[in-house]
């Protein structure tokens, strides 16, 4: 449950700013404790085009299932826009995300861009994503990368 608290504070906003990149950084480094520490308990992540997942450790399942075939990936998250809604906070971010596989015995890029639209609450932990929803705005490559 979130705690009550004022107005965010310059220390509240870096908090919340750098969830997105350690989010970023352990999709690409495999990292799914590291992902699985910026959701609350009780988390919902609401992939696009997949049914939306509950819990750190079924969203780290998901992101370990795409990304742990792959050769590389570099998920780069940005221009973030943060709105104080009572006792959490709406984060709403760009995100670009290149992936890379063999495919047909030659290097295959596939590029996902879009949004993701998160509440985020200051628990006893800290501040953590409770809801992150990913709307995708285009592709491009080829889609094999992904499986």
């Amino acid at each position: 449950m979130p705690t009550p608290h004022g107005p965010l504070t310059a220390d509240d906003r870096t908090d919340i700013l750098a969830l997105t990149s350690r989010y970023a950084h352990a999709l690409d480094r495999h990292d799914w404790d590291q992902l699985s520490s910026v959701f609350a308990p009780d988390a919902r992540m609401e992939f696009a085009g997949l049914p939306p997942e509950t819990g750190p450790a079924a969203i780290a399942a998901v992101c370990a299932r795409a990304l742990e075939p792959l050769e590389a990936s570099q998920h780069l998250v940005g221009s973030p826009l943060l709105e104080t809604l009572g006792d959490s906070v709406t984060v709403s971010s760009y995100f670009h995300a290149q992936h890379v596989r063999t495919v047909d015995g030659r290097t295959a890029l596939f590029t996902v861009a879009g949004t993701y639209d998160d509440l985020v609450e200051r628990r006893p932990e800290g501040w953590l994503i409770s809801l992150r929803r990913q709307s995708v705005s285009w592709q491009a490559g080829d889609p094999r990368v992904l499986g």
